[in-house]
This record gives C-alpha cells, structure tokens and sequence, in this order.
C-alpha cells in the first residue's frame, strides 16, 4: 500500500485527473479509491488539495465537454 500511497503523492494531480476522466467517459474504471486517497493524502498534507481539486474537477468537465 505505500507504493500506492507513494504514487499518489508524486503523481497526484495526473493520475486524478486520468481516473475522473476515465470513469466520466464511459469506462467502468472506479475513480472513488483514487480521489479517497487524494483526500487522505490532503488531509496530511502531503499533496496540495486545491490542486488535487481541480485536476479531478478539470477531468470530469472534460470529459462532460466531449459527451455533450
């Protein structure tokens, strides 16, 4: 689990926003573990939680952007 954890906190942004707009598109790939983990990891303070915000936020209007 560290090597997740780890993960997360040297690509966070990225991988949010990968997760939330995969799942928004269509493809049934859960983006709930990863944005949980973002707001643990944010509640440490290890990740910046406004940019970890908008990376989600970002992916999931864009991928609105492109079914609309």
């Amino acid at each position: 689990m560290n090597e997740t954890l780890g993960f997360l906190v040297r690509h966070g942004p990225a991988v949010l926003f990968a997760a939330v707009f995969v799942e928004q598109i269509g493809i049934p790939l859960p983006a709930a573990p990863w944005l949980l983990a973002a707001g643990a990891l944010a509640g440490t303070g290890k990740i910046n939680w406004f940019v970890s915000l908008s990376a989600a936020v970002f992916g999931s209007v864009l991928a609105d952007l492109i079914w609309f």
